[in-house]
């Protein structure tokens, strides 16, 4: 950060520093916005009800088994889920992720989206707008901070936001 602090571009900055040996994690992102205004357009040709839970995971972070298996309230005649599919068993996750992975084929930008991307997304923008970290642990329904911490992203203009308000902050008054 005190590279692009300092006036150094985010690619050289990265370049510059030493990178971890080993194996190491994957690193999930969420959508940026404008892909998250690409991905919307894009659902929009799933049919249902594949287009309404993808439409919903990215603005509620719920997991795909989770939105797929949400029931009707009350004791209603017929259908007992949310989101139907054949013969009144509740969707299938498999069946989203084709979807989505034919809504989403030739978008270029993209890259590799997936349904738990999008609870990525809804973590990430969350945390761009201030929610605090234990308040994002209890929306994900995450027993550990460790695991939330992983969904959280920060981006590089928001890092350089941060650093920036150094510059707009009162300098130190020093004695004598």
């Amino acid at each position: 950060h005190l590279l692009i602090w300092r006036g150094a571009h985010p690619d050289d900055a990265d370049r510059a520093l030493p990178k971890a040996k080993g194996r190491t994690a994957a690193r999930r992102e969420g959508l940026t916005k404008a892909q998250l205004n690409v991905f919307l357009d894009a659902v929009q040709t799933c049919p249902d009800p594949a287009r309404s839970v993808l439409l919903l995971l990215p603005f509620t972070g719920l997991r795909i088994a989770e939105a797929a298996n949400v029931r009707k309230q009350g004791r209603a005649p017929g259908c007992l889920w949310v989101f139907a599919g054949v013969r009144g068993t509740p969707v299938t996750p498999d069946y989203i992720r084709k979807a989505l992975k034919k809504a989403l084929s030739g978008r270029s930008g993209m890259g590799h989206v997936t349904p738990h991307t999008l609870r990525h997304t809804f973590a990430s923008n969350l945390a761009a707008q201030d929610v605090g970290l234990r308040r994002i642990q209890a929306l994900l329904g995450h027993a550990s901070i460790a695991s939330t911490e992983r969904y959280v992203h920060p981006t590089t203009a928001q890092l350089q936001d941060d650093v920036n308000r150094l510059d707009r902050a009162d300098p130190v008054k020093k004695d004598g």
